[in-house]
């Protein structure tokens, strides 16, 4: 998992680094009261087994919605800068590529699919695969959102 501090949040300012007891990271990252999200979250592949399909999730808490219901997120997938997927979502955090909702996970946090990919051999290994997800279309204030970072998990 990438934490929230290795993330690429735009605007940091309106977000607060605090710990949480439910972290395996020392800090999350808890956004106070913004109109636009934006957060990139990026890997190598040479920290993933070859071979493999993996999938990237948003690992996050929300402590109420304001804002965030009516919201359209994208979520772009990127592998060295092409673009593998570019979703819209609309409100609760449903994913149309993947068809499913946020859920909860067995330690507390929920997640939601950000998009697959397989790590190949030989060329495509030691490639930077990007997720990014974005909120820009409504720029009603938004808050309560707690980011503990983006997984990339084989399937």
């Amino acid at each position: 998992m990438v934490g929230a501090r290795e993330l690429a949040i735009s605007w940091k300012g309106c977000w607060d680094f605090t710990p949480n007891a439910k972290s395996r990271f020392s800090e999350v990252a808890k956004l106070q009261s913004i109109g636009w999200i934006h957060i990139q979250g990026k890997i190598t592949t040479r920290m993933l087994s070859q071979n493999t399909n993996y999938a990237a999730y948003m690992v996050f808490l929300l402590e109420r919605m304001d804002g965030l219901r009516s919201s359209k997120t994208i979520v772009r997938f990127l592998k060295n800068h092409q673009s593998i997927s570019n979703t819209s979502k609309n409100g609760n955090f449903e994913s149309r590529e993947t068809g499913k909702i946020a859920r909860t996970r067995g330690d507390g946090w929920m997640e939601i699919e950000m998009g697959k990919f397989y790590n190949g051999y030989s060329e495509e290994y030691g490639e930077v695969v990007e997720a990014w997800l974005t909120e820009i279309h409504n720029p009603e204030g938004k808050s309560g959102l707690v980011v503990e970072g983006i997984e990339f998990r084989p399937l």
